[in-house]
């Protein structure tokens, strides 16, 4: 068992240089919109997406499209949502995932609730696949003694992000500014998520999930912002190259405009979300 530094975003501020090209290509992918649940301010929107799962054809092609421009190689794919293990083909994603990234870091990143439900075969497949699985910590029960029998006896690694000791976890608000009055330069600097890891939707890579997954918060709230076409992000079937792909989603974004990294909120206390506005703003 591996527990996350306190300090990661830290860690990532001081690191990365946003206005590097990558050395090679980091995403998530959504394996469900929703979750179990639903933090209040959640970064992925889940509070506010519908209820969907993802098509595994759709994502068969996107990973063959990106094993093809990647050769294969890859830093790390993640496995996400949402929640990912509501997907109950769970084991089918898992599969696909290693056989066109064969050498890369795998994650599955989860809660943690439904992880005791996980049939043998799913502890199984994350072993003969080199899977691991992150458990971010919340102020909830899961059933850890079982969890990490499973982990033990299957020989799965398991990685806390976050102390699962601590039972008032530190939260974070990205704050959005409705009007979109930033400066989108100091934003993407500013940003521990920028040139970090891109989030894969539909075939589409975008800079980050916020851009990605603004529409939830939009239809949520009857708001308009927007997103620009080709504007921090790029369609995987037209790029040439992972160079191409690096070199666009380092580059700020107009989008960049409305996030108001400077004035976020940090150390606050987790609660589950009423799908208010002021939780992203």
């Amino acid at each position: 068992m591996f527990q996350y530094n306190k300090f990661i975003n830290k860690f990532k501020l001081k690191f990365i240089n946003q206005n590097h090209t990558r050395n090679s290509l980091r995403f998530s992918v959504h394996l469900a919109e929703h979750c179990n649940l639903n933090c209040a301010g959640c970064e992925h929107f889940s509070p506010l997406a519908e209820a969907k799962l993802k098509n595994i054809d759709i994502i068969k092609n996107d990973f063959s499209r990106l094993s093809k421009i990647t050769d294969g190689i890859i830093e790390e794919l993640n496995l996400h949502g949402g929640e990912p293990l509501l997907n109950q083909q769970i084991n089918d994603f898992l599969l696909i995932s290693r056989k066109y990234f064969p050498e890369s870091r795998i994650n599955i990143m989860t809660n943690g609730i439904l992880l005791d439900k996980q049939t043998d075969i799913f502890w199984q497949i994350c072993y003969e696949s080199n899977i691991n699985i992150i458990i971010t910590c919340y102020p909830i029960q899961i059933n850890s003694n079982l969890i990490m029998e499973k982990a033990e006896r299957f020989k799965v690694k398991i990685i806390y992000l976050g102390d699962p000791a601590n039972k008032k976890p530190e939260w974070r608000k990205l704050k959005i500014d409705l009007n979109g009055k930033q400066n989108p330069i100091l934003s993407n600097n500013l940003c521990y998520a920028s040139n970090f890891c891109f989030q894969l939707v539909d075939g589409k890579l975008y800079k980050c999930w916020r851009i990605a997954y603004i529409k939830y918060f939009n239809n949520a709230f009857k708001k308009d912002l927007k997103v620009i076409k080709n504007d921090g992000y790029i369609d995987i079937y037209k790029a040439r190259n992972a160079i191409e792909i690096l070199n666009k989603l380092k580059k700020p974004a107009i989008f960049c405009r409305y996030c108001n990294i400077k004035e976020s909120e940090y150390n606050l206390k987790w609660q589950y979300s009423k799908k208010e506005i002021s939780e992203w703003t």
